[in-house]
């Protein structure tokens, strides 16, 4: 079953998207999380995957890939698809 639903449209979706999915998540699809990253319509959007990732990568053994990848992310993205001249 999907859990990307009219409540969670990503054609609605109008922001800089990172998605950090493990492939060994037994609770969340990643096909949904391809789906959604495929289709908002922001410019700045990426799944990354963690392949020894299960659901809660936060807390997993994989934690620190995970912060790295998110500050990683936010250095690289921060200023992409700015409309306003604010740094």
């Amino acid at each position: 079953m999907s859990i990307v639903s009219n409540q969670h449209n990503p054609i609605s979706f109008n922001l800089p998207c990172l998605i950090i999915h493990g492939e060994k998540d037994k609770i969340c699809s990643i096909a949904d999380s391809r789906y959604f990253i495929e289709n908002i319509k922001h410019k700045v959007k990426e799944l990354y995957t963690i392949k020894e990732g299960f659901h809660e990568i936060y807390i997993d053994y994989e934690k620190d890939e995970f912060m790295n990848k998110i500050l990683a992310w936010i250095t690289k993205t921060k200023n992409l698809g700015r409309t306003d001249k604010r740094n």
